[in-house]
C-alpha cells in the first residue's frame, strides 16, 4: 500500500544539494498545496430534477421581484395621474372663474337675441343687446311702447339675467 504523505518520497539527500534547505521546504509546500486543492470535498452531483427545481425557484423569485416593481410603478403612475387630474381640474376652475362672466354674458346676449327674434311682435334688427356680469342693456328703437315692455319681459325671463337696463326708444313714424 502506498503512503498518502507526499513528503515521504523525498529523502533529505534526494535531488537537492545539501546547501539548499529552503528549496526543499518550497517544494514540499507546493506539493502540499496541490494535494490540498485536490482533496476538497466536492458537492455531490445533483440530478436533473434538482437542477430544474432550483431553476424554477430562481425564476419564481425573480418574477416576484418584478411583480413588486411593476406594482410600485403602477402605484406611482396612478398617483401621478391623480395629481395631474387634480391640477387640470384646478386650472379649469380658475379659467372658468376668469372667463366665466364673459362666457355667461355672451350666452345671455345670444339667448336674448334668439328669443327676441322668435317673438313675432319684435323687429330684432333694430335692437342691440349687451351684457356685463348678468346685467343686460337693450338699445335701439322699436315700433311702439308695447314692444319696449315685451323686450324687457323677454330679457328678464332669461336665466342668469340679474337686471335689465331698457334704453329702447319708440321709433317716430314718418
Amino acid at each position: 500500500m502506498r503512503s498518502l504523505n507526499p513528503l515521504s518520497s523525498f529523502k533529505a539527500s534526494a535531488k537537492f544539494p545539501a546547501g539548499l534547505p529552503s528549496m526543499r521546504i518550497l517544494a514540499a509546500a507546493i506539493v502540499a498545496m496541490s494535494l490540498a486543492a485536490c482533496s476538497k470535498e466536492a458537492e455531490p452531483p445533483r440530478s436533473a430534477g434538482e437542477k430544474l427545481d432550483e431553476g424554477i425557484a430562481k425564476v419564481e423569485r425573480q418574477g416576484e421581484q418584478m411583480k413588486a416593481e411593476v406594482q410600485r410603478g403602477a402605484e406611482d403612475a396612478r398617483q401621478a395621474a391623480s395629481e395631474a387630474a387634480h391640477e387640470l381640474k384646478s386650472a379649469s376652475l380658475e379659467a372658468r372663474e376668469q372667463l366665466g362672466s364673459d362666457l355667461s354674458d355672451a350666452g345671455l346676449v345670444t339667448t336674448i337675441k334668439a328669443k327676441l327674434a322668435a317673438d313675432t311682435l319684435m323687429t330684432v334688427s333694430s335692437i342691440n343687446v349687451d351684457a356685463s356680469q348678468g346685467r343686460v342693456t337693450l338699445r335701439g328703437s322699436v315700433a311702439d311702447a308695447g314692444a319696449v315692455a315685451r323686450a324687457r319681459q323677454i330679457a328678464s325671463a332669461v336665466k342668469g339675467v340679474t337686471a335689465v337696463d331698457n334704453q329702447l326708444m319708440v321709433a317716430k313714424k314718418t
